[in-house]
């Protein structure tokens, strides 16, 4: 997924968390869950103050929009909904499969960062349930994808229909960005079949 959002021209960052890693020795420690959304707000600072030499002139006028699966996700929607130790401002939230999250700080950047939640129906770690209820309880403008009979994991990593996947969440984030007239129609030009979009 990370290879095909940076072909369709994202600049992706994606940082390793210790115990949410097998890029690290030792057991998955879940209870970092609570660390990683300043974490992740950490990395967005420092890209933008200090951004590698062949991104010196595109990173501080990209918008920020952070994004995971499934610990991952969850850690995203805290940091845009939750979260107090915004240094950067957060444009959207892409939640692959999350928890909910409460709304308790959603309102800091004035504008709550839009949402795009997905999960594939039948996930079997965290149901459909938790993604509608992120999806009902965020400020509107929101959208949220389905996948029919989609898994936890294989929805994003193994699905038939993985390209579309990517593509979707790759044309939210230039609807996001208004980097792509054409985006937001492409973005709908994308469902059908098993993939169900909603948008509120």
């Amino acid at each position: 997924m990370l290879d095909d959002l940076t072909r369709a021209g994202l600049i992706v960052a994606a940082p390793e968390f210790p115990g949410e890693s097998t890029a690290y020795p030792g057991p998955a420690i879940e209870s970092d869950l609570v660390n990683e959304p300043c974490d992740m707000e950490f990395v967005a600072a420092s890209l933008e103050h200090h951004p590698p030499a062949a991104l010196r002139h595109t990173l501080p006028h990209a918008p920020l929009i952070v994004a995971g699966h499934s610990d991952g996700a969850t850690a995203a929607a805290w940091a845009g909904y939750t979260a107090t130790c915004s240094t950067v401002p957060i444009r959207a939230v892409v939640a692959l499969s999350p928890d909910n999250v409460p709304m308790t700080n959603a309102f800091r950047f004035g504008q709550p960062p839009v949402l795009l939640a997905m999960t594939g129906t039948a996930d079997e770690i965290n149901p459909l349930a938790h993604t509608l209820a992120l999806y009902g309880h965020v400020p509107a403008p929101a959208s949220l994808v389905t996948i029919d009979r989609g898994s936890h994991l294989g929805t994003f990593t193994t699905d038939p229909d993985l390209a579309r996947i990517d593509a979707m969440i790759a044309d939210f984030v230039f609807t996001v960005a208004d980097r792509e007239a054409g985006a937001r129609a492409r973005l709908t030009q994308l469902t059908g079949g098993r993939i169900h979009l909603q948008s509120r």
